[in-house]
Formats: C-alpha cells, structure tokens, sequence
C-alpha cells in the first residue's frame, strides 16, 4: 500500500505529532510519510520526485501552476498562515485539489498584543496628552 505522503514546511510545528496514521483518524489505513523541507526549497521538481498527495505550506511557497502543472498526486494544500496571496485558489479549484488556510488563526493573540501595546503606552501617552485623547490603531 503506497504511504500518504505530505511535503511539509519545516518550520510548521509539531509535524509529526499531528500528521500521522493515528490522528488521521480510522478510515486512514495507509501509512504516513511527512517531508519536512525549507518553504521555499519545495518546487516542481521535489514534487515530482516525491509525488505527494499533501502540501503543507506557509506564506513563503507559492503555490500555483508553476509548481503544479506536471502533478497529478497533490489532493491537498494547506496553508499554515492567514493570508491566500501565495495560492492561487482559482487554479487550485480547476484542478480540484482542496485548499485550507488557517484564517483567524491569530486573532486572540493579535487582540492581547495591542491591548497589551496601549497598557504599555497609557502611562506616557495619557498624563502627556489634552484631553480628550485618541489613540489610533492601524494595522
């Protein structure tokens, strides 16, 4: 039986922990081959040695039909970031290959930070302004 491999980006963490043949879940009965490689080393040619059905990218890894006109293994791709400008998703969906990115991922701790950032700033920002004062947030 031909394992389930996955191109992955090294610095997504926790590869092997969450990609494997016992959190894939039951009706997975084919083993698990993770490649763990640079974002930006995975190319047309790595994919066409390894044959992948799963792509595991962030932002740096563009993924479209450069990368992807001469394969026919990749099923899925998934994107560790929030953004989409790195995939083209129109290309993606023509080929149905299934894309997931990770939207909303960061939203609490984006939240904590700039809470945090203006609790850091009050004490000088506030006893040196007129009130009223206005405290913009762009980003």
């Amino acid at each position: 039986m031909r394992p389930l491999t996955i191109i992955a980006d090294s610095n997504i963490a926790s590869l092997d922990e969450f990609f494997n043949a016992s959190t894939l879940g039951k009706n997975n009965k084919r083993p698990v081959n993770i490649i763990s490689v640079a974002g930006r080393a995975i190319n047309a040619q790595l994919l066409a040695e390894y044959q992948p059905d799963v792509l595991l990218i962030r932002s740096v890894t563009p993924v479209g039909e450069p990368l992807l006109a001469n394969n026919n293994s990749v099923q899925f791709v998934g994107s560790a970031t929030i953004g989409t400008d790195h995939v083209d998703q129109t290309y993606l969906a023509a080929r149905n290959i299934t894309f997931a990115n990770a939207a909303g991922c960061s939203k609490h701790s984006v939240a904590q930070y700039v809470l945090t950032a203006i609790l850091i700033l009050r004490p000088q920002y506030w006893q040196q302004s007129t009130p009223p004062a206005t405290l913009g947030i762009i980003g």
